[in-house]
């Protein structure tokens, strides 16, 4: 999102061991790598290619048609219920069985779920129930993809990014 980027603490939420980051001001975009060494040591790392892009553009589906993204985040103001409006209008053909994983950080996001879920019946959505400050979105995010890295179940999951963020904890909807 536009805002979101402007005003979320990305670079704090990756100032963590295994992130390393680039930030690319010129772009408006930050570039982070990140590897996480999962808690069972049978696992091997994962490394995280993230691309943080400010945009008030309406392609935040164009990689679900595709294999090339397996967790997209969008992070901005919801405005109840416009901010994806246009995207979902304009997004690609042959999503539909998509498996990719998307948080969906945006005060009340909620009100995407039902017509995310239809269109996107195979995908894996986060939504908020409430409102959600520019500071938990990245950190949410990042807890999120040690969650992935883990193979946590969605209660897991739900545990881990609550004990992350600063204002509420219970603000998730998993798919669940």
């Amino acid at each position: 999102g536009f805002d979101g980027f402007a005003y979320a603490e990305f670079e704090e939420a990756f100032d963590v061991p295994g992130a390393e980051l680039v930030e690319i001001k010129a772009d408006k975009h930050i570039q982070v790598t990140y590897t996480v060494q999962p808690d069972d040591p049978t696992l091997d790392p994962v490394t995280w290619k993230i691309d943080i892009i400010r945009s008030p553009s309406t392609d935040h589906f164009d990689d679900m048609s595709t294999d090339d993204m397996s967790v997209t985040m969008f992070a901005d103001h919801s405005q109840l219920g416009t901010s994806l409006d246009r995207a979902l209008d304009n997004r690609p053909d042959g999503g539909q069985t998509s498996t990719d994983f998307f948080w969906v950080d945006a005060c009340k996001s909620k009100v995407f779920a039902s017509r995310l879920s239809q269109t996107y019946p195979m995908a894996h959505f986060v939504f908020t129930k409430e409102s959600e400050y520019f500071r938990d979105m990245p950190v949410s995010f990042e807890r999120g993809l040690v969650a992935l890295a883990n193979g946590y179940n969605y209660d897991e999951m739900r545990r881990l990014v609550a004990a992350g963020t600063t204002w509420q904890g219970k603000n998730y909807i998993f798919p669940d």
